[in-house]
């Protein structure tokens, strides 16, 4: 690797030192290496140098951000965790510098995962982990239809509604009771939360499913990309939803087969759950 990008979480500073010294590393190996913020607005990559890796120093929320923000760029990143444990990321601080040597030496494998890209009134979003549509401030529920390729699935009152990737299977699917997907997976999952009058099973669609969601009752309702896009919504509007042309590519040190073990020590209690960790990390 010849050139290599560090996005940080610039708001804690434990990842912010550990990104000067990731550069400083890799610029100590002759190695040409960039570092930004990941809060850096109009990330441009015409604007950087022909970059091979990007590292992403801070939590999963950063890691969700820096995969959103770079998902055109067709590059792999590498999920360094300084903050809460991470469930995305690869590495923990503490290791990091151990592994870089190698890592620039070519060392590890990608793991592709599937996004979403959601679009209303000609806006759109990519996602890593679900697209959701949830009540406003006020606690009363709304209403929604659901269309999957054209066929109307169902129509409910409850909390909201979500569609989950397999990356995002883990997180609020997961809290929500819906199913866990392989991360590699390109299905996507529809889970209502919190349904009235009856509970509603969640359905799992194909990657080239179109799923067309709509605001039918009065109350308006929020969408949400990630958790970190906020879009209202009023009766009428629909939101548009179908797998992404872009890819995220992680770049993993551990055993392929590494998932299972990660699921159960959430499901156990022995590891932080993404969805509960700080989200500022």
């Amino acid at each position: 690797m010849d050139c290599i990008g560090i996005l940080y979480q610039s708001q804690i500073e434990q990842a912010t030192a550990l990104a000067r010294t990731i550069e400083e590393h890799i610029s100590g190996l002759g190695k040409q290496v960039w570092s930004l913020s990941s809060w850096q607005e109009d990330l441009n990559q015409k604007d950087l140098p022909e970059t091979q890796l990007i590292i992403s120093v801070g939590g999963d929320g950063t890691l969700l951000r820096v995969t959103r923000e770079t998902a055109a760029w067709d590059v792999p990143i590498l999920g360094i965790n300084a903050g809460s444990l991470g469930f995305l990321t690869e590495l923990d601080g503490s290791e990091a510098l151990g592994h870089l040597n190698e890592i620039i030496d070519g060392k590890g494998w990608i793991e592709q995962r599937s996004m979403l890209e959601a679009s209303v009134d000609g806006s759109n979003w990519h996602a890593m982990n679900e697209v959701t549509i949830s009540r406003g401030g006020a606690a009363r529920t709304i209403q929604i239809s659901v269309d999957v390729d054209d066929t109307r699935m169902f129509a409910f009152s409850g909390d909201g509604l979500l569609v989950a990737t397999a990356t995002g299977s883990t997180a609020y699917n997961l809290a929500a009771g819906g199913p866990v997907l392989p991360p590699t997976s390109p299905y996507s999952i529809i889970k209502a939360v919190a349904s009235h009058p009856l509970s509603q099973s969640a359905i799992v669609v194909d990657s080239d499913s179109s799923i067309a969601v709509e605001l039918i009752g009065n109350h308006a309702a929020v969408l949400s990309i990630d958790g970190h896009v906020d879009y209202p919504l009023i009766s009428g509007d629909r939101v548009a939803i179908k797998s992404s042309d872009y890819k995220a590519k992680f770049l993993r040190l551990q055993s392929p087969n590494y998932f299972y073990g990660a699921l159960s020590s959430i499901l156990s209690g022995q590891r932080y759950h993404p969805g509960l960790s700080d989200d500022r990390i």
